[in-house]
């Protein structure tokens, strides 16, 4: 391994490093060889979900305990760096560990104290799902989160930021509420939020014709993608047989010919998508 990845003062380094879309099997070799210096291996799984067993597999790899810290402590960031003065530390992080605010504030906060940090990467769904789908990367407008809504908390921001997507002709990726009691929220309740949304904001941002695409377990074996106008959403009656598991959306702006082509190929093969 690169000595000058461990050199640094008198901390041991903290790793980011990026676990990719699926599981341990994304995990970079040159991750791999860090992981196994480590003196403290973190990870955490609000921001994506890992396949089960995911981490008790890497850890018969690496030969290291890994210590699965809530969002507090990640967001804290005191636990990461303290455990920096005993020796190389990593935090695992599902997809690229750059693509969260979260991973960035840890940055800032080890530069603070004069450590450095160096960053692994891996997959992510901000590329791998317009790659799915077929779109072109370059015209991905601002990402949309859309949220569980509680009592007392409905926010509809995400309906502006699609209108301002499409009004500039660009693409939309919209990821889907992961939530440790609800689980991964389903396309529908996605799709059902947006219509209240655009209700509450007084909008009509998206009209039932208009292409979408979803996908579910991008980047895993049993990927599945499914292409049409919003109306045609099979699933919107009812959420009892569709996929479950982590999901995205795709609404897509002025669409290249080339990305014309690839949405009615995948409207042609769909039901065989979601066998």
């Amino acid at each position: 391994m690169d000595k000058t990845l461990l050199r640094n003062q008198n901390f041991g380094p903290p790793f980011l490093v990026g676990l990719g879309l699926c599981d341990e099997n994304d995990v970079s070799n040159r991750a791999i060889e860090v992981l196994r210096t480590c003196t403290n291996v973190f990870a955490e799984s609000y921001t994506n979900l890992m396949r089960e067993g995911t981490l008790r597999r890497l850890e018969e790899r690496i030969g290291r305990k890994i210590v699965l810290l809530v969002r507090e402590e990640v967001e804290g960031e005191k636990k990461i760096l303290e455990a920096c003065a005993n020796g190389p530390t990593a935090l695992l992080v599902p997809g690229d560990p750059m693509t969260a605010t979260t991973h960035n504030s840890l940055v800032a906060a080890a530069s603070k104290k004069n450590i450095q940090t160096n960053i692994l990467h891996a997959s992510s769904i901000f590329t791998a799902a317009p790659g799915a789908a077929g779109l072109q990367i370059y015209k991905m407008g601002k990402t949309a989160t859309i949220t569980y809504w509680r009592k007392n908390y409905e926010p509809a921001s995400f309906i502006d930021l699609i209108a301002e997507n499409l009004a500039r002709g660009a693409h939309t990726l919209c990821l889907l509420d992961i939530d440790a009691e609800m689980g991964c929220m389903k396309p529908s309740h996605a799709l059902e939020l947006i219509e209240k949304a655009q209700k509450k904001n007084g909008k009509n941002v998206i009209s039932p014709s208009a292409p979408i695409f979803v996908l579910w377990h991008v980047g895993w074996a049993d990927q599945k993608v499914w292409a049409g106008k919003l109306n045609e959403y099979p699933h919107a009656a009812s959420s009892e047989a569709e996929p479950a598991g982590p999901a995205v959306i795709l609404i897509p702006g002025k669409m290249h010919f080339a990305e014309e082509e690839a949405y009615e190929a995948c409207r042609k093969k769909k039901a065989q998508t979601l066998d």
